[in-house]
């Protein structure tokens, strides 16, 4: 197995360059087979003063806010424990951790706060190796493995209640393996279901029945195929996912990921037994780990492909907001969807180019407020942990960034607060030296558990979860939810109108589509007509593009035109090209377009010329790569503000 969901380009740059002797690390204490204790060792911080009276310098000091220390209690035995990526905590406040391969799981008890004991480290007996996800509920030990025929859900339990793991039960198998496998996994706000993430790499844990090459291969097709679900399996996400890509992508030119097609990455949930699995979010690259907040909302912290950096569809790391039936966009090679449009979602916050490993929540930490209600996400390759301070925006939120740990040489893996309300981490992966640190605050600030639910907000993510209780099964008065459903697609709030079209999606036409065609309202016809592409059939599509057409352009927003734009493109690709004579006026129309305000415009409508067939694509759009530069143009700050969702300059 390979231990991390690293992306390649950056892999190996911790530990490159870094002066001889910076990996020296203290000894074990060996106490016997199966058992190791060390000291607690602390740490020096950049920002403190040397005991002589000098600035504290040196590339071995850690980076931290004022009032953090910081420990170290573990130095890993690396050919008796391997390399350390996984922490869980258990009912006693004991840490479990895992190997990256074949070294198994180790109990751990932290050394106490004062340091009179030293931290003790002891092997778990339960023969399972390659463990990416630790989780402790239901009076057992959830283990997700990431190791090629053996990857899977398992439970560990003490079946003779003798405080001792032994006993293995493999409860689903994941077709995936290796850096962009099965990962981390959750128990849910409610305690009564697990949540597993998963990378692009990793199918579906149900197979789907009746799927088509149109329907696994993306691209113009003429009629909507159907996907059926197993009995084990369903998605709050419509399942008739595609490609959804109106012109020929590029793969990427190295061979990575080619052919790995929608969903891609996914979260999915499933009961204490694994026996039955939801699709909860997709359209994800390599997500490692994800956290839910005190409201129980979903955050996710995807990875990017690093060497995109510079071209038009490159996507930072990001932490994402997943809320029900989430789609996020990603794609394999140049076809990730664009943040505005109104079948995915956008980031939260950008972070950039890293390697996404360990999330958590603060809760419990005893730390101020502030950190109490951060999420902390661990990057591997640029050596950092940062707080993410996340904030109400309508039904969704808004976030900033903030450097909370760093060092040079520090691979971090996994995160987690303790039962004595300390952070621990863990750094390690592809075979570095690991090690166990603890994070305290010893400051003067109040560290008083703070209430971190947020009341602003709450009354539109009430109104969105009200939506998306519609994403879950079949519905027993369709018209009565459609009566429900349809005013919300003219909703101010990007999100509410998201969750009210994927319910709407779930219903049949009959009940829904007359009043979308009908309206003059923009956003109802928009985010309406986007769901109706996705549902219906090729008679329908006449009335879906004259729905389209009474809309006047010009008295668009800026993020509405983008919205547009993108509906056209999905009534063509799930519908097909129309006839000739209408395929040409539609032609003239987009050319009357081009150029548009921005470049984000300039991109969909040369992909609609394009598709289109306009004689006047090649003399539009040839002149400008001859020009010297980078345009780049946002979105105005008012549609920003208003949408929440056009996540900045696009480039070409």
């Amino acid at each position: 197995m390979t231990s991390m969901p690293t992306p390649h380009g950056f892999c190996r740059t911790v530990l490159r360059g870094l002066p001889a002797g910076l990996l020296v690390v203290t000894a074990s204490v060996a106490v016997g087979a199966e058992r190791w204790e060390q000291p607690a060792e602390r740490m020096p911080i950049a920002s403190e003063t040397a005991a002589d009276g000098t600035a504290a310098a040196g590339l071995r000091r850690f980076a931290a806010p004022a009032g953090f220390h910081i420990e170290r209690l573990f130095v890993v035995p690396k050919e008796e424990l391997g390399s350390w990526v996984c922490l869980a905590t258990d009912p006693q406040g004991r840490l479990i951790a895992s190997d990256e391969s074949n070294k198994g799981l180790v109990r751990i008890t932290p050394a106490p706060l004062d340091g009179s004991k030293p931290t003790v480290v002891e092997r778990i007996p339960a023969t399972i190796s390659g463990a990416q996800g630790l989780l402790w509920a239901f009076d057992a030990l959830y283990v997700v493995c990431n190791n090629g025929p053996d990857s899977g859900l398992y439970r560990v339990s003490d079946p003779q209640g003798d405080d001792t793991l032994d006993a293995v039960e493999k409860l689903r198998a994941f077709d995936g393996r290796g850096e962009h496998g099965p990962h981390a996994i959750r128990l849910s706000p409610d305690g009564t279901k697990l949540f597993v993430i998963c990378g692009n790499h990793t199918k579906l844990p149900f197979a789907l029945k009746n799927l088509t090459p149109p329907q696994t291969m993306g691209g113009i097709r003429p009629n909507q195929r159907r996907v059926e679900l197993p009995a084990d399996g369903t998605s709050r996400l419509p399942a008739n996912w595609d490609e959804d890509q109106i012109i020929t992508r590029l793969w990427d030119a190295s061979g990575h990921a080619t052919g790995i097609l929608a969903p891609g990455g996914y979260v999915a949930s499933t009961d204490r037994d694994g026996k039955t699995w939801e699709i909860f979010t997709a359209g994800y690259r390599n997500p490692y780990d994800f956290a839910f907040d005190a409201d129980g909302e979903m955050f996710v912290y995807d990875a990017d492909m690093e060497w995109d950096v510079g071209l038009p569809w490159y996507r930072p790391t990001r932490v994402n907001h997943a809320t029900s039936g989430s789609e996020l966009g990603w794609r394999s090679g140049s076809g990730k969807w664009a943040p505005a449009f109104p079948d995915s979602l956008p980031a939260c916050v950008n972070i950039g180019p890293g390697s996404p490993v360990g999330v958590t929540f603060g809760h419990g930490a005893k730390f101020p407020a502030k950190y109490q209600k951060a999420l902390y996400i661990c990057d591997w390759t640029f050596a950092t942990m940062y707080a993410i301070h996340i904030e109400p925006d309508g039904a969704s939120y808004k976030a900033t960034k903030e450097e909370f740990v760093a060092r040079n040489g520090l691979p971090l893996t996994d995160v987690t607060i303790g039962g004595d309300g300390a952070m621990y981490f863990t750094v390690g992966g592809r075979g570095t030296q690991s090690e166990l640190f603890r994070v305290t605050y010893v400051g003067k600030e109040s560290t008083e558990p703070a209430n971190a639910k947020d009341e602003a907000g709450a009354e539109l993510r009430a109104l969105r979860r009200s939506i998306e209780e519609y994403h879950k099964a079949d519905v027993a008065d369709p018209s009565k939810a459609a009566a429900f459903l349809v005013p919300h697609l003219a909703h101010a709030d990007r999100h509410i109108r998201y969750a009210a079209r994927v319910a709407l999606e779930r219903l049949p036409l009959s009940v829904w589509q007359d009043t979308v065609l009908g309206s003059s309202d923009p956003e109802t016809v928009i985010t309406g007509v986007c769901g109706l592409a996705r549902q219906a059939d090729k008679p329908a599509q006449p009335q879906l593009l004259a729905a389209l057409d009474k809309l006047d352009y010009a008295k668009l927003s800026e993020f509405q035109q983008l919205e547009y734009l993108r509906t056209y493109q999905l009534v063509f690709i799930r519908l097909g090209i129309p006839e000739e004579t209408v395929r040409v006026e539609l032609g003239k129309k987009f050319d009357g377009l081009f150029p548009g305000q921005s470049t984000a415009h300039d991109q969909q409508l040369a992909i609609l010329m394009v598709a289109l067939e306009s004689p006047l694509a090649a003399t539009k759009l040839v002149p400008l790569l001859a020009k010297d530069g980078t345009k780049t143009t946002e979105v105005s700050t008012d549609a920003l503000a208003r949408n929440k969702g056009y996540g900045g300059a696009v480039a070409t």
